[in-house]
């Protein structure tokens, strides 16, 4: 899951021309842009694979907080429902921009 979100925001900032709001405290945007960039990207056969917090522990950086904290925000969240029978149905909620 977490190679995925972080792979969405990759595409956010790229295809969609995201941007993080420069309205922000310096310092904390610093922080995140330094987060968002040191993640290293690799192929697993045909998936994606996002560099671990180990890898980046053994490279000497810091865990990625700030950036693990936007990527949450490209989840898909599951929302249940009950069909007309009554059986319940989950489906997924996506509340990316």
């Amino acid at each position: 899951m977490r190679d995925e979100l972080w792979w969405n925001a990759h595409h956010w900032f790229q295809d969609k021309r995201g941007a993080i709001s420069t309205k922000l405290d310096r310092e904390l945007v610093d922080q995140l842009t330094g987060e968002l960039t040191s993640i290293r990207y690799g192929f697993r056969g045909s998936k994606i694979k996002v560099e671990s917090k180990d890898e980046l522990k053994k490279r000497g950086l810091p865990s990625p907080n700030l950036g693990d904290a936007l990527c949450l925000t490209f989840a898909k969240v599951p929302l249940e429902l009950k069909s007309s029978s009554g059986r319940r149905v989950v489906e997924a909620t996506d509340y990316t921009w």
